[in-house]
Protein backbone atom coordinates (compact mmCIF):
# COMPACT_ATOMS: atom_id res chain seq x y z
CA UNK A 1 0.00 0.00 0.00
CA UNK A 2 0.97 3.62 -0.86
CA UNK A 3 0.79 5.69 2.40
CA UNK A 4 0.15 9.52 2.41
CA UNK A 5 -0.13 12.10 5.95
CA UNK A 6 -2.28 14.60 6.12
CA UNK A 7 -3.30 16.96 8.78
CA UNK A 8 -6.13 16.10 11.46
CA UNK A 9 -8.20 17.52 14.21
CA UNK A 10 -6.54 21.21 14.30
CA UNK A 11 -7.36 22.53 17.91
CA UNK A 12 -7.60 18.82 19.34
CA UNK A 13 -4.50 17.52 18.72
CA UNK A 14 -3.28 18.70 15.23
CA UNK A 15 -2.16 15.13 14.05
CA UNK A 16 -0.98 13.25 10.70
CA UNK A 17 -3.77 10.98 9.46
CA UNK A 18 -2.63 8.45 7.48
CA UNK A 19 -4.34 7.45 4.12
CA UNK A 20 -3.93 4.17 2.20
CA UNK A 21 -3.89 4.22 -1.14
CA UNK A 22 -3.26 0.92 -3.79
CA UNK A 23 0.31 0.90 -5.22
CA UNK A 24 -0.67 1.38 -8.22
CA UNK A 25 -2.44 4.55 -8.14
CA UNK A 26 -0.89 7.79 -8.98
CA UNK A 27 -1.27 9.97 -5.86
CA UNK A 28 0.05 13.55 -6.29
CA UNK A 29 -0.59 16.19 -3.55
CA UNK A 30 -0.77 19.65 -4.10
CA UNK A 31 0.17 22.44 -1.05
CA UNK A 32 0.22 26.06 -0.86
CA UNK A 33 2.72 27.98 -1.39
CA UNK A 34 3.00 28.35 2.74
CA UNK A 35 5.62 30.47 5.06
CA UNK A 36 7.15 30.10 8.01
CA UNK A 37 6.23 31.39 11.67
CA UNK A 38 7.67 34.65 12.81
CA UNK A 39 9.58 35.47 15.79
CA UNK A 40 8.19 37.50 18.62
CA UNK A 41 10.34 40.42 17.53
CA UNK A 42 8.42 40.39 14.16
CA UNK A 43 5.44 40.28 15.48
CA UNK A 44 6.33 43.70 18.78
CA UNK A 45 7.10 45.45 15.23
CA UNK A 46 3.74 44.97 13.67
CA UNK A 47 2.55 46.86 16.99
CA UNK A 48 4.96 49.64 17.22
CA UNK A 49 4.92 50.56 13.56
CA UNK A 50 0.65 50.06 12.79
CA UNK A 51 -0.18 51.29 9.14
CA UNK A 52 -2.30 54.33 8.80
CA UNK A 53 -2.38 54.78 12.91
CA UNK A 54 -0.63 55.27 15.49
CA UNK A 55 0.38 52.61 18.10
CA UNK A 56 -2.39 51.64 20.61
CA UNK A 57 -0.41 52.52 23.79
CA UNK A 58 -0.59 56.08 22.04
CA UNK A 59 -4.31 55.88 20.58
CA UNK A 60 -5.63 55.08 24.08
CA UNK A 61 -4.33 58.06 26.00
CA UNK A 62 -6.82 59.48 28.27
CA UNK A 63 -9.16 56.68 27.65
CA UNK A 64 -10.15 54.31 30.75
CA UNK A 65 -11.76 51.16 29.50
CA UNK A 66 -11.14 48.65 26.34
CA UNK A 67 -12.31 46.24 24.59
CA UNK A 68 -10.30 43.27 22.73
CA UNK A 69 -13.18 41.38 20.06
CA UNK A 70 -11.24 38.18 19.59
CA UNK A 71 -12.35 35.60 16.48
CA UNK A 72 -13.24 32.35 18.08
CA UNK A 73 -12.30 28.34 17.66
CA UNK A 74 -13.51 27.93 13.98
CA UNK A 75 -10.25 29.98 13.05
CA UNK A 76 -6.94 28.64 13.27
CA UNK A 77 -4.94 30.81 15.17
CA UNK A 78 -3.34 30.95 18.72
CA UNK A 79 -3.68 34.22 19.76
CA UNK A 80 -1.52 34.39 23.31
CA UNK A 81 1.60 36.35 21.85
CA UNK A 82 -1.18 38.86 20.22
CA UNK A 83 -2.76 39.61 23.67
CA UNK A 84 0.24 39.65 25.84
CA UNK A 85 1.58 42.50 23.07
CA UNK A 86 -2.07 44.60 22.99
CA UNK A 87 -2.23 44.25 27.29
CA UNK A 88 1.46 45.75 27.51
CA UNK A 89 0.60 48.04 25.29
CA UNK A 90 -3.10 49.23 26.99
CA UNK A 91 -1.07 49.44 30.61
CA UNK A 92 1.86 51.73 29.18
CA UNK A 93 -1.21 53.85 27.69
CA UNK A 94 -2.87 53.75 30.93
CA UNK A 95 -5.47 50.88 30.84
CA UNK A 96 -5.51 48.34 33.68
CA UNK A 97 -6.22 44.87 33.30
CA UNK A 98 -9.44 45.26 35.47
CA UNK A 99 -10.83 47.91 32.68
CA UNK A 100 -10.44 45.27 30.01
CA UNK A 101 -12.74 43.06 28.85
CA UNK A 102 -11.97 40.21 25.73
CA UNK A 103 -15.10 39.54 24.01
CA UNK A 104 -15.23 36.12 21.84
CA UNK A 105 -16.95 36.91 18.58
CA UNK A 106 -18.56 33.71 18.37
CA UNK A 107 -21.62 35.59 15.86
CA UNK A 108 -23.99 32.20 15.66
CA UNK A 109 -20.80 29.37 16.96
CA UNK A 110 -20.86 28.10 19.90
CA UNK A 111 -19.39 29.82 22.77
CA UNK A 112 -16.01 29.25 24.06
CA UNK A 113 -15.41 26.91 27.61
CA UNK A 114 -12.48 26.86 29.51
CA UNK A 115 -10.35 24.27 27.84
CA UNK A 116 -11.46 26.08 24.61
CA UNK A 117 -10.33 29.53 26.07
CA UNK A 118 -6.79 27.86 27.28
CA UNK A 119 -6.10 26.91 24.03
CA UNK A 120 -6.81 29.87 21.74
CA UNK A 121 -5.83 32.66 24.32
CA UNK A 122 -3.06 31.12 26.15
CA UNK A 123 -3.94 30.16 30.07
CA UNK A 124 -1.74 32.92 31.38
CA UNK A 125 -5.01 35.34 29.67
CA UNK A 126 -7.15 33.19 30.87
CA UNK A 127 -6.13 33.34 34.46
CA UNK A 128 -5.69 37.42 34.24
CA UNK A 129 -8.39 38.53 32.35
CA UNK A 130 -12.65 39.01 32.20
CA UNK A 131 -13.58 37.37 29.21
CA UNK A 132 -16.94 36.79 27.41
CA UNK A 133 -18.38 35.07 24.72
CA UNK A 134 -21.01 36.86 22.89
CA UNK A 135 -24.25 36.15 22.70
CA UNK A 136 -26.73 37.34 19.60
CA UNK A 137 -29.67 36.77 21.68
CA UNK A 138 -28.60 39.07 25.19
CA UNK A 139 -26.66 41.93 26.13
CA UNK A 140 -27.01 43.94 22.68
CA UNK A 141 -26.91 47.66 22.34
CA UNK A 142 -28.85 49.46 18.76
CA UNK A 143 -26.72 51.65 16.68
CA UNK A 144 -27.44 52.88 13.82
CA UNK A 145 -30.09 50.44 13.63
CA UNK A 146 -27.95 47.33 14.32
CA UNK A 147 -27.94 45.58 17.52
CA UNK A 148 -24.55 45.08 18.65
CA UNK A 149 -22.51 43.84 21.73
CA UNK A 150 -23.02 46.14 24.79
CA UNK A 151 -19.54 45.89 25.95
CA UNK A 152 -17.71 46.42 22.95
CA UNK A 153 -20.14 49.15 22.14
CA UNK A 154 -19.32 50.55 25.79
CA UNK A 155 -15.73 50.54 25.87
CA UNK A 156 -14.03 53.43 25.08
CA UNK A 157 -11.12 52.03 23.48
CA UNK A 158 -12.10 49.33 20.71
CA UNK A 159 -9.89 46.36 19.56
CA UNK A 160 -10.22 43.84 16.77
CA UNK A 161 -8.49 40.52 16.66
CA UNK A 162 -8.91 37.73 14.01
CA UNK A 163 -6.95 35.72 11.20
CA UNK A 164 -6.75 36.45 7.49
CA UNK A 165 -7.58 33.12 5.54
CA UNK A 166 -10.27 32.95 2.36
CA UNK A 167 -13.63 33.24 2.84
CA UNK A 168 -16.70 32.47 0.85
CA UNK A 169 -18.15 35.74 0.62
CA UNK A 170 -15.77 38.08 2.43
CA UNK A 171 -12.90 37.38 0.37
CA UNK A 172 -10.90 37.09 3.44
CA UNK A 173 -11.69 36.83 6.88
CA UNK A 174 -10.70 39.07 10.04
CA UNK A 175 -10.13 42.94 10.23
CA UNK A 176 -14.05 43.96 10.44
CA UNK A 177 -15.85 41.21 9.85
CA UNK A 178 -14.99 40.43 13.73
CA UNK A 179 -17.04 42.69 14.49
CA UNK A 180 -20.54 42.04 12.09
CA UNK A 181 -21.10 39.30 12.20
CA UNK A 182 -19.11 38.20 14.93
CA UNK A 183 -20.67 40.61 17.34
CA UNK A 184 -23.97 41.29 16.49
CA UNK A 185 -27.77 40.24 17.01
CA UNK A 186 -29.61 37.14 15.30
CA UNK A 187 -31.83 39.63 13.06
CA UNK A 188 -28.21 40.93 11.54
CA UNK A 189 -27.25 37.36 11.67
CA UNK A 190 -29.41 36.34 9.22
CA UNK A 191 -29.62 39.20 7.12
CA UNK A 192 -25.98 39.09 6.57
CA UNK A 193 -26.47 34.92 5.97
CA UNK A 194 -29.23 35.41 3.78
CA UNK A 195 -27.72 37.62 1.34
CA UNK A 196 -24.87 35.94 0.73
CA UNK A 197 -26.58 32.55 0.36
CA UNK A 198 -28.77 34.16 -2.20
CA UNK A 199 -25.56 34.60 -4.18
CA UNK A 200 -25.71 38.77 -3.74
CA UNK A 201 -22.75 39.93 -2.23
CA UNK A 202 -19.00 38.86 -1.80
CA UNK A 203 -16.78 35.73 -3.26
CA UNK A 204 -13.66 34.04 -1.78
CA UNK A 205 -10.14 35.72 -2.55
CA UNK A 206 -11.68 39.00 -3.51
CA UNK A 207 -11.79 42.53 -1.07
CA UNK A 208 -11.91 45.20 -3.73
CA UNK A 209 -15.56 45.48 -5.35
CA UNK A 210 -16.76 43.08 -2.21
CA UNK A 211 -20.35 44.99 -1.39
CA UNK A 212 -20.37 42.53 1.63
CA UNK A 213 -16.97 43.20 2.69
CA UNK A 214 -17.77 47.11 2.30
CA UNK A 215 -20.88 46.61 4.62
CA UNK A 216 -18.74 45.17 7.32
CA UNK A 217 -16.34 48.14 7.24
CA UNK A 218 -18.66 51.01 6.84
CA UNK A 219 -20.04 49.19 10.49
CA UNK A 220 -17.10 48.99 11.93
CA UNK A 221 -16.15 52.43 11.20
CA UNK A 222 -19.41 53.48 12.49
CA UNK A 223 -19.20 52.11 15.99
CA UNK A 224 -15.27 53.18 16.12
CA UNK A 225 -13.54 50.59 15.86
CA UNK A 226 -9.85 51.98 17.05
CA UNK A 227 -7.38 49.82 15.28
CA UNK A 228 -7.31 45.96 14.10
CA UNK A 229 -4.57 43.49 14.22
CA UNK A 230 -4.58 41.03 11.24
CA UNK A 231 -3.26 37.58 11.84
CA UNK A 232 -1.89 35.30 9.14
CA UNK A 233 -1.90 31.78 9.91
CA UNK A 234 0.45 29.18 8.06
CA UNK A 235 -0.27 25.75 7.19
CA UNK A 236 0.84 24.70 10.84
CA UNK A 237 -1.49 27.29 12.39
CA UNK A 238 1.49 29.06 13.44
CA UNK A 239 1.63 33.33 12.88
CA UNK A 240 3.28 33.86 9.75
CA UNK A 241 2.76 37.57 9.42
CA UNK A 242 0.22 40.49 11.49
CA UNK A 243 -0.48 43.83 10.64
CA UNK A 244 -2.04 46.39 12.75
CA UNK A 245 -3.38 49.60 11.91
CA UNK A 246 -6.55 51.72 10.33
CA UNK A 247 -9.29 48.55 10.21
CA UNK A 248 -9.54 48.83 6.48
CA UNK A 249 -5.71 49.58 5.29
CA UNK A 250 -4.03 46.94 7.40
CA UNK A 251 -6.56 44.74 6.87
CA UNK A 252 -5.47 45.26 2.85
CA UNK A 253 -1.69 44.65 3.79
CA UNK A 254 -2.36 40.77 5.48
CA UNK A 255 -4.73 40.01 2.53
CA UNK A 256 -1.85 40.81 0.09
CA UNK A 257 0.72 38.56 2.20
CA UNK A 258 -2.42 36.18 2.70
CA UNK A 259 -2.87 35.65 -1.20
CA UNK A 260 0.23 35.10 -1.61
CA UNK A 261 1.05 31.93 0.83
CA UNK A 262 -2.50 30.06 0.25
CA UNK A 263 -2.27 30.24 -3.24
CA UNK A 264 -2.24 26.78 -4.54
CA UNK A 265 -1.09 25.16 -8.37
CA UNK A 266 -3.94 23.62 -9.85
CA UNK A 267 -3.83 19.78 -10.98
CA UNK A 268 -4.84 19.08 -14.68
CA UNK A 269 -8.27 16.98 -14.13
CA UNK A 270 -7.61 14.05 -11.65
CA UNK A 271 -9.99 11.05 -11.55
CA UNK A 272 -10.36 11.54 -7.83
CA UNK A 273 -9.70 15.21 -6.11
CA UNK A 274 -9.12 14.89 -1.87
CA UNK A 275 -10.31 17.85 -0.28
CA UNK A 276 -9.26 17.99 3.77
CA UNK A 277 -11.05 20.61 5.76
CA UNK A 278 -8.03 20.77 8.04
CA UNK A 279 -7.69 23.67 9.94
CA UNK A 280 -11.16 24.33 9.40
CA UNK A 281 -11.95 20.89 10.38
CA UNK A 282 -13.54 20.74 14.50
CA UNK A 283 -17.07 20.78 13.54
CA UNK A 284 -19.42 18.99 10.50
CA UNK A 285 -21.40 22.18 10.24
CA UNK A 286 -17.74 23.89 9.39
CA UNK A 287 -16.67 21.42 7.08
CA UNK A 288 -18.29 23.06 3.50
CA UNK A 289 -15.36 25.46 3.85
CA UNK A 290 -13.04 22.80 2.46
CA UNK A 291 -15.00 23.04 -0.62
CA UNK A 292 -13.67 26.52 -0.99
CA UNK A 293 -10.63 25.70 -3.24
CA UNK A 294 -12.44 23.42 -5.13
CA UNK A 295 -14.78 26.34 -6.26
CA UNK A 296 -12.31 28.89 -7.20
CA UNK A 297 -10.66 26.39 -9.09
CA UNK A 298 -13.92 26.44 -11.29
CA UNK A 299 -14.03 22.71 -11.83
CA UNK A 300 -11.01 22.66 -13.96
CA UNK A 301 -9.40 20.41 -11.31
CA UNK A 302 -10.99 17.27 -11.94
CA UNK A 303 -12.64 14.55 -14.67
CA UNK A 304 -15.98 14.20 -16.20
CA UNK A 305 -18.05 12.02 -13.21
CA UNK A 306 -14.70 12.11 -10.99
CA UNK A 307 -15.07 11.74 -7.09
CA UNK A 308 -14.56 14.79 -4.97
CA UNK A 309 -13.57 12.86 -1.39
CA UNK A 310 -14.46 15.30 1.51
CA UNK A 311 -12.20 14.77 4.86
CA UNK A 312 -12.84 16.08 7.81
CA UNK A 313 -11.82 15.10 11.30
CA UNK A 314 -15.01 16.97 12.79
CA UNK A 315 -13.53 16.53 16.75
CA UNK A 316 -16.72 18.56 17.60
CA UNK A 317 -19.08 16.37 15.96
CA UNK A 318 -21.75 17.61 13.95
CA UNK A 319 -21.08 20.84 15.84
CA UNK A 320 -23.37 24.47 16.15
CA UNK A 321 -24.49 27.12 14.46
CA UNK A 322 -27.49 29.62 15.67
CA UNK A 323 -28.68 29.63 11.80
CA UNK A 324 -27.98 26.61 10.15
CA UNK A 325 -28.64 23.62 13.15
CA UNK A 326 -32.25 21.84 12.19
CA UNK A 327 -35.37 23.83 13.24
CA UNK A 328 -32.93 27.12 12.63
CA UNK A 329 -34.31 30.13 10.96
CA UNK A 330 -32.10 29.44 8.07
CA UNK A 331 -31.49 25.41 7.97
CA UNK A 332 -32.79 23.99 5.03
CA UNK A 333 -33.42 19.88 3.75
CA UNK A 334 -29.54 19.20 2.08
CA UNK A 335 -30.01 19.01 -1.63
CA UNK A 336 -27.58 17.97 -4.43
CA UNK A 337 -25.20 20.74 -4.35
CA UNK A 338 -24.98 22.77 -8.22
CA UNK A 339 -21.37 23.45 -8.31
CA UNK A 340 -20.21 19.30 -8.21
CA UNK A 341 -22.10 18.61 -11.26
CA UNK A 342 -22.18 15.19 -12.33
CA UNK A 343 -19.29 14.36 -9.86
CA UNK A 344 -20.19 12.12 -6.65
CA UNK A 345 -18.65 13.23 -3.45
CA UNK A 346 -17.75 10.46 -0.96
CA UNK A 347 -17.82 12.25 2.76
CA UNK A 348 -14.86 10.66 5.34
CA UNK A 349 -14.91 11.45 8.93
CA UNK A 350 -14.36 8.82 11.68
CA UNK A 351 -15.92 10.95 14.49
CA UNK A 352 -19.54 11.67 13.20
CA UNK A 353 -22.85 9.30 12.44
CA UNK A 354 -24.75 8.74 9.11
CA UNK A 355 -27.25 10.90 10.84
CA UNK A 356 -25.20 13.38 11.65
CA UNK A 357 -24.00 13.47 7.91
CA UNK A 358 -28.21 13.62 6.44
CA UNK A 359 -28.59 16.48 8.56
CA UNK A 360 -25.80 18.62 6.75
CA UNK A 361 -25.32 16.51 3.20
CA UNK A 362 -27.63 15.04 0.38
CA UNK A 363 -28.37 11.61 1.49
CA UNK A 364 -27.70 10.25 -1.86
CA UNK A 365 -23.97 11.28 -1.21
CA UNK A 366 -21.68 8.90 0.39
CA UNK A 367 -20.60 9.03 4.05
CA UNK A 368 -17.79 6.81 5.49
CA UNK A 369 -16.55 6.32 8.94
CA UNK A 370 -13.76 3.78 7.61
CA UNK A 371 -11.14 4.29 5.28
CA UNK A 372 -10.88 1.33 3.92
CA UNK A 373 -14.32 0.55 3.10
CA UNK A 374 -13.82 3.89 1.12
CA UNK A 375 -11.02 2.46 -0.74
CA UNK A 376 -12.96 -0.65 -1.70
CA UNK A 377 -15.95 1.67 -2.79
CA UNK A 378 -13.76 3.74 -4.58
CA UNK A 379 -11.99 0.35 -6.37
CA UNK A 380 -15.18 -0.07 -7.84
CA UNK A 381 -15.37 2.71 -9.85
CA UNK A 382 -11.33 2.72 -10.70
CA UNK A 383 -10.31 -1.19 -10.91
CA UNK A 384 -7.21 -0.32 -12.53
CA UNK A 385 -5.79 2.78 -11.81
CA UNK A 386 -6.87 6.01 -10.45
CA UNK A 387 -5.15 9.61 -10.73
CA UNK A 388 -5.84 11.40 -7.64
CA UNK A 389 -5.51 15.15 -6.63
CA UNK A 390 -4.54 15.60 -2.84
CA UNK A 391 -5.31 19.00 -1.21
CA UNK A 392 -4.10 18.84 2.43
CA UNK A 393 -5.82 22.40 4.09
CA UNK A 394 -8.12 23.07 1.41
CA UNK A 395 -10.26 24.98 3.84
CA UNK A 396 -7.40 28.09 3.20
CA UNK A 397 -6.04 27.25 -0.13
CA UNK A 398 -6.83 29.41 -2.97
CA UNK A 399 -6.69 28.31 -6.89
CA UNK A 400 -3.43 30.49 -8.82
CA UNK A 401 -6.10 30.81 -11.27
CA UNK A 402 -7.90 33.27 -9.21
CA UNK A 403 -6.32 37.20 -8.82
Amino acid sequence: MKNISIPFKAWYGDEQFILEFPDNWEIQEYNMVDAPPIPINEIEKAFYNPIGSKRISELVRGKTTAAIAVEDMTRPSPLEDILQLILKELKIGGIEDKNIKIIISTGGHRPLLQDDLIKKLGREIVKRCDIYNHNPFENLSTLHGIRINRFFLEAEFKIVVGSVIPHPFAGFSGGAKIVSPGLTGIEWLVRSHKSVLMGLKGSIGVVEGNKFRAELEQIAKNIGVDIGINIVPNSKRQIAKVVAGDIVEAHREAVRFAREIYMTKIPHQADVVILNAYPKDTELLQSENAFDFYRSANDSIIKQNGVVILISACSLGRGYHALFEPGMQLYRLPGKKRFLGDKRLFFFSPYINHLDFCKVFWSDYFFFDNWQKLITELKKIYPDNCQIAIFPYSSIQLAQNEG
